[in-house]
């Protein structure tokens, strides 16, 4: 299995039905390790994507999240959420989920963030770098990326989209999961090649 592995996040809105031919397209592919479903405060809207996409998702073994929402992820069987890097947030997700659940948490750019909330306990860290081949880091020019995979063992995903020619850059820092461009929830088409792509720049971008 790739040490890299692909982090789905839905769009803020859209057609549960369309989202779901887009996952199932994608997931064919291979190796994606997780689902982000967002829809905002809209709680049915919630429940109608995560009717669509969850069973999709379990069929083959991608953990589902809810974003920022403990109480609708237990109630409805998901495997976690994503909290926005905030202490007092992430400690209500865990208490509400307890230690079986996922708690992963959003930090930007912000280090002082991650390093709180990593030695918290938090599963993952999802770091919003820039994703361009001369991008640098916060403050000092080192990637955050980089600098977090060197420093910390709690996962990181880098949560802006990447295109094509951001993975490299991404594997060589050590991202522990990608987030593939947004364009894949277009149709079944878009998310079969974007993964299909990304897998492939991947398998190429590993360490031997």
């Amino acid at each position: 299995m790739p040490r890299c592995r692909l982090f789905l996040v839905t769009p803020p809105d859209g057609d549960p039905d369309r989202l779901a031919r887009a996952l199932s397209a994608a997931v064919e592919q291979g190796n994606i390790a997780s689902l982000l479903i967002r829809c905002g405060d809209d709680d049915s809207g919630l429940r109608a994507l995560t009717d669509a996409l969850m069973p999709v998702a379990f069929a083959h073994n991608v953990a589902v999240l809810l974003d920022d929402r403990p109480e609708l992820a237990a109630e409805l069987g998901a495997d976690g959420v994503q909290v926005p890097g905030d202490a007092a947030r992430y400690a209500e997700a865990r208490r509400i989920l307890g230690t079986d659940h996922i708690v992963g948490t959003y930090c930007d750019t912000s280090r002082h963030t991650a390093m709180e909330l990593g030695e918290a306990g938090a599963d993952y860290v999802a770091l919003d770098q820039e994703v361009t081949a001369n991008a640098g880091g916060a403050g000092d020019g080192e990637p955050i990326i980089g600098w977090w995979a060197a420093l910390f063992e709690v996962p990181c995903v880098a949560y802006r989209p990447a295109g094509e020619r951001d993975v490299a850059m991404l594997i060589s820092q050590g991202a522990d999961f990608i987030r593939p461009p947004d364009e894949m929830w277009q149709s079944a088409e878009h998310a079969r090649n974007a993964i299909r792509r990304l897998n492939t720049l991947i398998g190429e971008g590993a360490p031997a």
